[in-house]
Formats: structure tokens, C-alpha cells, sequence
């Protein structure tokens, strides 16, 4: 990280994928390795079986619109497979979504059936179940499947029930349906998504930020969540007036630069780059 006209001691929190060196570019997710992003219009065309629902593009968020368009339970959306994906390879699954604060209490809780091998169509008890985080930021929730004896063999299917329950105007925006091979690539989808719906400090979740000196994020282990935490920045200056510092691990984010009493906030490519 290069830095100019910044001499004093930086606590700097990056977002990590992995543990690891990221790539210098976003992941390209791809519907032949069982992840689908919703952020064209054409990305609908992986929909059907539409169950009191209606989905649509939403051009302002750049995802798939889930509205309930009548009052039942399970309004419900198809994900069909066109391509050979086998559910003993990719054993997470990481399912990123918003729903606004002002949705019906009702709509509280819903699952997603999971369809593969010699289970055709969605089947009882071959399913995971996750409680609706609402407000306005997008959250990724991560299912492990490793241990599910009936995920195995070519996946046929995943339904969305974007509700248990619901009242007509009840709304989702689903980002992406993403299976991953490992835990650490489904930490790192659910990071990945999460910061490309986030934006600005304001409008990303508040685990992103650490700004006065909270323990708990001090000693979260990094590989766990995939964020280091004000990592203390010592800039050399050299004879041409730069400074720069070499960070633990290459992240695939900076979210926020400050000094050491939180109370200066440096904007990236005025203050410093990432390089």
C-alpha cells in the first residue's frame, strides 16, 4: 500500500477471502460450477416453477426481485441445472439476499430444497431451513452440507422458498445461489458478495468496520471471518516523497483507513492506493 503526505501511525482494516494472497480481480461465478448471480435481466432465464411469486430484475440493486403476489404459504422459485454439477464436490452452499425492514412479520423464516442424484423434485427433509435477517443491508447465510447423507450425485434442482409464510407485497432481492467446494471458498463467496452489495461505510454491514477498540473483533481470528482488523501501518518516506508499507496479506479490500484515535478518516487515491 503506497501512501503520501501520511507520516503518523495507521490502523488500517482490510477484508480478506481467503487467508491467503487474493487474486487481483472480482471471481467470475459460473452457472456450470453451480453458482448463479442475479445481476442481469437475463439472469431471470435461470427461474421457473414461479409459486405465488413473481420474480423480476431490479435494475437499482442488481438483483432478482422476489415479490409474493398471493397470500399463501411457501412462495416459492425454481433453480433448474443445465449443466452436470455433482453435489459430492460442492458441499456449502452460500445464498445472499435483502429483505427491507418493512416486509410483514410473517415473513420470518424460509428454506431452501435441495434436489440431487435420485431425488428429482424437492423432497421433505431434504432441506435447509434459515431465519430472515431483515433491514438494508444484504447478508450471506452459509449452509454446510458436508454432512448430509442425501447430497450426493448429480444435482437435479434447487428451490427457493423465499418464505415460510408470507402476505401479498412481501419482498426479496436475491443476489446469488452459490455452491462452494470447500468452507474457506464459501467464507470467501460470502465476503465477496456481501462487499460487492456494501458501498460506502454507511451502507455496509457494520462487521466491515471497527472504529474505537472493540476486543471482540481484536481477537476474532482472521481466517474465520476473513477481515483483519486495524492493522497498525508504519509508512517509511522515501527519497521521492512516497511512502509505502507492505500489509500482512494482500486483500481483496481495503474498507477503511484511519489514524490511531479513530479520529481521521483517509480517503483512498487522495491519501493513499492500494497497489
Amino acid at each position: 500500500m503506497k501512501l503520501r503526505r501520511l507520516f503518523a501511525v495507521l490502523l488500517l482494516t482490510a477484508l480478506l477471502m481467503t487467508s491467503a494472497v487474493m487474486p487481483a480481480q472480482a471471481k467470475e461465478y459460473l452457472p456450470s460450477e453451480g453458482s448463479y448471480v442475479f445481476s442481469t435481466e437475463d439472469s431471470l432465464g435461470y427461474l421457473s416453477h414461479a409459486y405465488h411469486l413473481t420474480p423480476t430484475f431490479d435494475s437499482e440493486t442488481e438483483t432478482a426481485k422476489m415479490t409474493v403476489a398471493d397470500p399463501a404459504t411457501d412462495p416459492r422459485v425454481l433453480i433448474d441445472f443445465g449443466y452436470t454439477v455433482s453435489a459430492d464436490t460442492y458441499k456449502y452452499l452460500v445464498f445472499t439476499y435483502m429483505v427491507p425492514s418493512s416486509v410483514s412479520s410473517a415473513a420470518s423464516t424460509g428454506e431452501i430444497f435441495l434436489s440431487a442424484g435420485t431425488t428429482k423434485l424437492p423432497t421433505v427433509g431434504k432441506s435447509v431451513k434459515y431465519t430472515v435477517t431483515k433491514g438494508s443491508m444484504f447478508v450471506s447465510e452459509k449452509f454446510d452440507l458436508s454432512s448430509s447423507s442425501w447430497w450426493t450425485g448429480d444435482i437435479n434442482s434447487i428451490r427457493l422458498d423465499v418464505f415460510d409464510n408470507a402476505v401479498v407485497g412481501d419482498v426479496m432481492y436475491v443476489d446469488s445461489v452459490i455452491l462452494c467446494k470447500t468452507l474457506a471458498e464459501a467464507n470467501a463467496a460470502a465476503n465477496e458478495r456481501s462487499a460487492a452489495k456494501g458501498g460506502s461505510e454507511s451502507t455496509m454491514p457494520a462487521d466491515y468496520y471497527c472504529t474505537s477498540y472493540e476486543w471482540e473483533k481484536y481477537t476474532s481470528p482472521f481466517w474465520k471471518g476473513g477481515i483483519v482488523y486495524n492493522e497498525a501501518v508504519y509508512p517509511i518516506k522515501a527519497e521521492d516523497g512516497t511512502a509505502s508499507y507492505k500489509l500482512m496479506y494482500t486483500p481483496d479490500r481495503v474498507t477503511g483507513v484511519y489514524d490511531a484515535q479513530f479520529k481521521v478518516k483517509y480517503k483512498e487515491g487522495v491519501d493513499y492506493k492500494v497497489s
